[in-house]
């Protein structure tokens, strides 16, 4: 069934939207995503300012999601006042999508509310999986999982859980003739303050849910930390089902990743931060030694374009 969002009118018009605060956003009809909740749709936000930025459109499908749009703005404006009020957190402006406000959408009969987010270059790493054919080199995972658990751990320590850590949510991106690796971590629509039950889940990716969240207990840093190892055993070529890291994984980051899969929370690793600091890199470094950069291409894109 085709579940995109139905404009009244011409269907190749743009669709522009002023605020009373002179805030420009336009976007096209054909969205670039579909979920049950919102499309998302290609398009720019102007500033009064003069300030103009490429955007993802992210419109919601019932007006009763406006909870979704809400949380994501708030959770990434705290972000972002936090980097302007302390430097040392200009990392985030690397890994957090910009955003750039919340608007309604009116179609015949309803207000839908929409959100718009800077537009993210690059891939998701479930779609980077694919492409390498149901595994990514473990030296590769490893950049995107320092990335991803970098930002996990800064979001506990301002009480956020993020709620939804799937390969979905991680867009990577790299540029071998600089040596850059990029990441944005995607998906705060669903994120909860320290110790809400989550209930929101997205149906396809149930393998991704630790146990605690299906008997209805409250979410904690080690409920994103398995997340975060059900991703890192994916985009690893692991079994979901039967929680387990390959054995092609070299052993110490194998580990890692498995001690994150404890069905038991109170067993399971409960900072991200001390996990990053004193398990992931020491695993990194036991493994590979002196980080260093690793030029990486998509094999499926790289033969399509030789």
């Amino acid at each position: 069934m085709d579940t995109s969002l139905r404009f009244p009118g011409e269907t190749k018009a743009d669709v522009t939207v002023v605020l009373p605060d002179g805030v420009i956003y336009s976007f096209g009809r054909l969205p670039l995503s579909v979920s049950d909740i919102s499309d998302v749709f290609p398009g720019t936000v102007d500033f009064p300012d003069g300030r103009s930025y490429p955007a993802a459109i992210k419109v919601c499908k019932d007006p009763g999601n406006r909870r979704f749009p809400d949380r994501e703005q708030q959770v990434l404006r705290e972000f972002y006042d936090l980097v302007e009020r302390d430097p040392e957190y200009k990392f985030f402006t690397h890994t957090l999508p910009r955003p750039l406000g919340m608007f309604n959408v009116f179609t015949e009969d309803v207000a839908l509310p929409a959100s718009a987010l800077k537009m993210a270059r690059g891939y998701t790493s479930e779609d980077v999986r694919l492409f390498c054919r149901g595994a990514i080199p473990p030296v590769q995972v490893a950049w995107m999982l320092t990335r991803l658990l970098t930002t996990l751990a800064t979001a506990h320590q301002q009480g956020w859980i993020h709620g939804a850590v799937l390969p979905r949510s991680l867009m990577v991106d790299w540029d071998n003739s600089k040596g850059h690796r990029y990441a944005k971590v995607l998906g705060w629509g669903g994120a909860l303050k320290k110790g809400e039950v989550l209930t929101d889940m997205f149906p396809d990716s149930y393998q991704f849910y630790p146990p605690e969240v299906f008997q209805k207990g409250t979410a904690t840093a080690g409920t994103d930390l398995y997340m975060f190892g059900q991703t890192a055993n994916f985009l690893l070529g692991g079994d979901l089902n039967l929680r387990q890291v390959p054995e092609s994984v070299p052993a110490p980051l194998r580990g890692a990743i498995q001690s994150c899969l404890i069905p038991n929370p109170h067993r399971r690793p409960h900072n991200a931060a001390d996990f990053l600091l004193k398990v992931l890199r020491p695993a990194f470094l036991q493994t590979w030694g002196t980080p260093k950069y690793v030029d990486f291409n998509l094999p499926s894109v790289t033969s399509a374009n030789s």
